[in-house]
């Protein structure tokens, strides 16, 4: 990832009042597509709030080194950037410390459990994230997530601003689906 480019807007409140930075590089969206090998989404798609009615769901991959590699150095330059620009984004000036005590990385990883990729990807019906086959043809979304292996095509949208908290959040565009093979019976 090329970082030279990249730049947030000044802070945009949304209908729902949520504060958020556009991420862009010369107007353009950042893209990112491991490429390493497939990865895998353990839990599935899943809502903190089950009652809601939006396709919009949270979606964490299990990171392999190339993406843990990548995002350590997003990570780096998020750090960097906003320390940089905490008056313009924060209304204050902050330090590199403060900055770190309130970012949130996309990465997240809990004891010794394996790390973890969190995304956001749009399940509607006609929604934004679109599903493909590896030989590039167009299918549906996988029966079974927890078993399949995917390459996303991920778009690290905007920066979100709570309080005392602030991260990136990261979507789904398309999604490479390899399906487990059948199992078989072992005897």
């Amino acid at each position: 990832m090329d970082y030279s480019t990249w730049q947030l807007s000044d802070v945009i409140v949304t209908q729902t009042k949520a504060k958020i930075c556009i991420l862009n590089s010369n107007g353009l969206p950042i893209s990112f597509i491991p490429t390493e090998t497939t990865i895998r989404a353990p839990f599935g798609p899943s809502r903190f709030d089950k009652t809601q009615t939006t396709g919009r769901q949270s979606l964490e991959f299990r990171c392999n080194p190339e993406i843990l590699e990548s995002f350590a150095r997003f990570d780096e330059w998020a750090v960097a950037y906003l320390t940089e620009h905490s008056e313009r984004i924060f209304k204050k000036p902050l330090t590199k410390e403060q900055i770190v005590e309130m970012y949130r990385s996309p990465i997240s990883q809990k004891g010794e459990n394996p790390a973890l990729l969190r995304t956001k990807i749009n399940l509607d019906p006609g929604g934004t994230c679109r599903f493909w086959t590896p030989e590039g043809q167009p299918r549906d979304p996988p029966d079974s997530w927890k078993s399949a292996e995917f390459v996303p095509h991920l778009t690290i949208r905007n920066l979100w601003i709570t309080g005392a908290m602030c991260g990136f959040c990261l979507d789904v565009n398309d999604l490479q689906v390899h399906d487990a093979p059948p199992k078989c019976c072992p005897f």
